[in-house]
């Protein structure tokens, strides 16, 4: 049984010129410039719910990092609790991770995961769950996992480094050899071969219209379901991006404008169809 533990530490008296009600608290010490006490917001923590850990002090970056990502952790458990949602499924490199109303709960290899090393996820609209790890991606119906692999699929490569699911159910895998589809009876595989601008996938999207982007190694890769159109840093510099390689992509919903995040920073564009 998995338990959220609960990390608390009492924060030192803070001056009253240093306090703003209300407001994240963070007093400034006078040699470094960066703050030298905890994070203390008001009211974040109500009786019940995770706390966050506090206590900063002069850690190395490292050690800052860590417990930065506790406190968000324990946060989104904050919330989570508080708002009654629905379980949210995590990746990490010890495995896959659920956070509910009432805890946490967490499957490695022992439970049936392909791998500890978890990628990427995607949840279908039934719930069952899509585990992207490096030794095959794992699905999840509730109750057990099924693991596809190149062994006994259509996988182009076991590392899946990113997972979508399209408008018609379809399940895409990048990997570092292409992108593999499985419409639940078929597989399919996209590579350079056959339009992609790069098989080093990072990142998959699906738009509203139900076409498909990928992040690339260079540049990104799209399929209105018919044909594949490459934009990438070289003639005939059809789509100028500021780095080659494509991380991120998301969709503002308000203009319908596309992000692209790359190793040299981030672009839009607002016209997907040329």
């Amino acid at each position: 049984m998995i338990r959220l533990s609960r990390f608390t530490t009492a924060p030192r008296p803070l001056p009253e010129s240093a306090v703003l009600p209300g407001a994240w608290r963070t007093p400034q010490d006078e040699s470094s410039g960066l703050g030298d006490r905890a994070f203390a917001p008001e009211g974040l923590s109500p009786e019940g719910s995770p706390t966050c850990p506090t206590g900063f002090g002069r850690l190395k970056p490292y050690a800052l990092a860590i417990v930065v990502t506790s406190c968000l952790l324990c946060a989104l458990a904050a919330f989570l609790s508080l708002a009654g949602a629905p379980p949210m499924t995590i990746a990490s490199g010890r495995g896959a991770a659920a956070v509910a109303t009432d805890g946490w709960t967490t499957w490695t290899v022992s439970d049936g995961l392909a791998s500890n090393w978890v990628y990427a996820i995607a949840v279908e609209a039934n719930g069952t769950v899509w585990a992207g790890t490096k030794e095959g991606v794992s699905t999840y119906n509730g109750i057990t996992w099924t693991t596809y692999y190149t062994g006994n699929s259509g996988l182009i490569n076991n590392k899946v480094q990113a997972i979508a699911i399209d408008t018609q159910g379809n399940k895409w895998f990048g990997t570092p050899n292409g992108v593999s589809v499985f419409d639940g009876i078929t597989w399919t595989t996209y590579t350079t071969d056959t339009g992609l601008c790069n098989n080093n996938i990072y990142v998959i999207f699906v738009d509203q219209r139900g076409w498909v982007w990928l992040g690339t190694d260079w540049g990104v890769s799209r399929f209105n379901g018919t044909s594949w159109q490459c934009y990438k840093n070289n003639p005939p510099w059809d789509f100028i991006l500021p780095g080659g390689r494509v991380y991120a992509i998301a969709r503002d919903l308000s203009t319908d404008t596309l992000w692209f995040g790359t190793n040299l920073g981030f672009n839009q564009t607002t016209d997907g169809s040329s």
